[in-house]
């Protein structure tokens, strides 16, 4: 399996550090997010799903804005749908928001929730049935423990990691028991 990095504490439209630079629709267009220069081959690889998992640097923004999201979150949405027709588009709500983080009512994960349930909902009515919700529950720390700065631990991982190989499990071809069902790209 291969994996396309990630970019910690990237937003859609707001980044967790707003000094921080690239938003990822931008860096989701370079083959080496640290290089403004590079440029992904969008055919290199062509995937059998793509998962997206934004919104928690976004939404923990004061100037969060809903509307603003959606749009363009759903901007990305359509980008990858044209450059893959066929992959499952996974669209994840993770685990590090909370209603009640920064403080008790901010409703922060009811408002994400909505919003990307609303994403997919609308895709599937325009009949894009390869379009799906998936949260990935938080899990309770004092049983799980943290990993650094308060994000998921080990054990969460492979909770989280478990129910995403569900979401896809119908994806993957028969294969007997024991065999590897992933595998690491090797690194030049």
């Amino acid at each position: 399996m291969d994996v396309i990095e990630t970019r910690a504490g990237r937003g859609v439209l707001w980044n967790n550090n707003p000094e921080a630079e690239g938003l990822m629709p931008a860096l989701m267009e370079r083959a080496l997010p640290a290089d403004p220069a590079s440029t992904w081959d969008w055919q290199a690889f062509v995937p059998d799903a793509v998962v997206v998992n934004l919104g928690t640097n976004d939404v923990a923004r004061p100037e969060y804005d809903a509307d603003a999201f959606a749009r363009a979150y759903g901007e990305i949405l359509d980008g990858l749908r044209g450059r893959f027709p066929r992959a499952r588009l996974v669209v994840a709500l993770g685990p590090l928001i909370a209603d009640d983080d920064p403080a008790p009512g901010t409703g922060r994960l009811t408002r994400m929730r909505a919003t990307l349930q609303g994403l997919v909902r609308a895709r599937q009515q325009r009949g894009d049935g390869a379009v799906r919700f998936l949260e990935l529950y938080s899990g309770d720390p004092s049983v799980e423990g943290y990993g650094c700065d308060q994000h998921p631990s080990d054990v969460t991982h492979a909770r989280l990691a478990a129910a995403l190989a569900g979401e896809l499990a119908d994806l993957a071809p028969a294969r007997a028991p024991g065999t590897a069902v992933a595998r690491r790209s090797a690194s030049p």
